[in-house]
């Protein structure tokens, strides 16, 4: 997962994920990080928008909603069964709900 490494909100969720990741098989890297940067380049993203969390799984980069269900469904339950569940809830509503959450981020901690 590649977060802002700048934003508290951001390290506050991955202190959350990393408590809940039982089995260790999740990898955090701040956007910022020159792993990150090359990662995103090679997969054609812009390494210098740090506006939205991505999760990598092999060629594909999930952005904003969609990156916190998947980094949701590797948590331990009854996380990854809730993330599980707002698969349903359609996503331009997912994307706004999490838009809202990006722009109030440096404000909420």
């Amino acid at each position: 997962m590649l977060f802002d490494g700048d934003c508290a909100f951001c390290r506050g969720l991955i202190r959350f994920a990393q408590q809940r990741d039982r089995l260790r098989r999740l990898e955090f890297w701040p956007l910022q990080a020159p792993e990150a940067r090359a990662l995103l380049a090679r997969r054609g993203e812009s390494p210098d928008d740090l506006s939205a969390l991505r999760v990598v799984e092999g060629p594909r980069v999930a952005r904003g909603s969609d990156a916190v269900l998947r980094l949701g469904r590797r948590l331990a339950p009854p996380w990854a069964w809730f993330s599980a569940m707002l698969v349903i809830v359609p996503r331009a509503l997912r994307e706004r709900v999490y838009r809202i959450v990006a722009r109030q981020r440096n404000r909420w901690i």
